[in-house]
């Protein structure tokens, strides 16, 4: 059962990204939730922030996690 606040659903999506920390292609910098980001003109709130490491290519992704009923 849902508890409409979606942080439910957030914490299970920051778990799936935690479980890719175990693996050796990435180089996982951190798994965040509920992070404040600075864009150009405005703040903005992130549900999952992940930052790791490919190579010498490092990544940044943002998931935006909704609980809705359909």
């Amino acid at each position: 059962m849902s508890d409409k606040t979606g942080q439910s659903y957030e914490n299970l999506t920051q778990g799936i990204l935690q479980s890719i920390l175990g693996q050796k292609e990435v180089s996982n910098i951190t798994v965040e939730r509920d992070v404040t980001l600075q864009g150009k003109t405005t703040t903005h709130q992130i549900d999952i922030y992940w930052k790791f490491k490919k190579g010498i290519v490092l990544y940044e992704t943002i998931v935006q996690a909704k609980d809705w009923s359909k």
